[in-house]
């Protein structure tokens, strides 16, 4: 009987145990996929505030511009808070 209790007691165990395991892949991979979300809508984000910014340097006569930002990420900052393009429109 003690043996059986044992046994038992172990399975229980290692059912409790994968039942975790099992919670925690699924809560991992739910962050996993938020992560994603917000990934692909920050990068788009930066596509439209890009395009923006390129659009007003262009109807202001600024073409040289628009290659300096490329190389430039402290200028394009600078132009962006010049244009008043944020990130949170």
């Amino acid at each position: 009987m003690k043996l059986l209790r044992n046994i038992l007691n172990g399975l229980e165990n290692k059912q409790y145990k994968c039942r975790k395991n099992r919670e925690w892949r699924h809560e991992y991979m739910t962050l996993q996929m938020r992560d994603q979300e917000n990934l692909e809508m920050g990068m788009a984000k930066g596509q439209e505030m890009m395009l923006e910014l390129i659009q007003k340097l262009a109807e202001d006569g600024r073409l040289a511009e628009i290659s300096k930002i490329k190389e430039n990420k402290d200028y394009c900052q600078q132009l962006f808070r010049e244009y008043h393009i944020f990130a949170h429109k």
